[in-house]
Formats: C-alpha cells, sequence, structure tokens
C-alpha cells in the first residue's frame, strides 16, 4: 500500500534464531555453543543471547555475534567469512531489517565422533 507507514518489528529471539539458522547451513559449523561460563557473564552485562547468537542493536542497524564450533579440518578464515556474509544475508532477506556487522567467535573445533585418527 502506497503511503503506508505501519512497521513490523521482530524481536531479538527471532532474529537470533534466524542466524542460528543460517550459520548451521554453512559448510564447517558444528554447531553454535557458548560455554556456560561466558554465558553467565553475558547475561550479568545484560546481553541478549539466544542459541549461542548474541544480539545488539547499534543505531538502526543489528549486530549479530556467533559463537561457533567448527568441524575439524575446516579453513577458520573462510568459515568466518562465509558465515558472515550467509547470515547477514539471510537476516536481512527474511526479516527486512539492516545486519550492521556479523562477528563470528570460533569458540572449538570438534571432531566427528569415531574418527580415531585425529585424536
Amino acid at each position: 500500500m502506497s503511503g503506508d507507514s505501519r512497521s513490523v518489528e521482530i524481536s531479538k529471539e527471532a532474529l537470533a534464531e534466524l542466524a542460528h539458522q543460517a550459520a548451521l547451513r554453512v559448510e564447517g559449523v558444528a554447531d553454535l555453543y557458548l560455554p556456560p561460563m561466558e554465558g553467565i557473564a553475558m547475561r550479568l552485562r545484560r546481553d541478549f543471547i539466544h542459541k549461542g547468537v548474541r544480539v545488539a542493536q547499534e543505531g538502526g542497524n543489528w549486530k549479530l555475534t556467533l559463537f561457533v564450533r567448527a568441524e575439524y579440518g575446516a579453513d577458520l578464515q573462510a568459515l568466518a567469512r562465509s558465515l558472515k556474509s550467509e547470515v547477514r544475508e539471510y537476516v536481512e532477506g527474511l526479516a527486512g531489517v539492516s545486519v550492521g556487522e556479523v562477528d563470528v567467535w570460533v569458540e572449538d573445533v570438534v571432531i566427528p565422533a569415531g574418527d580415531k585418527s585425529r585424536g
């Protein structure tokens, strides 16, 4: 509708869920995870964290921080670049919001179960 001034607001939880979905689609991501002690510290600072994604609003843009467990053997720099691009595109496309920054923290590297050659 032309001239329609109504807007839709999206929750931080919904943005975190979309970012989580997008991240799990990227090759080399085992999962998103935040160690319990770090999670407690962030919650004490009133950071919003859901499913390994911290969501903050900075001006008119959203900032997403992903806490990732990477698969063993993944090129971590390439993984971070892919995550930044894919998550931004997915969240902006589905939620219609502006994502200003996507940060990636690799919290752990996961060796596949049953792979005895790498331990």
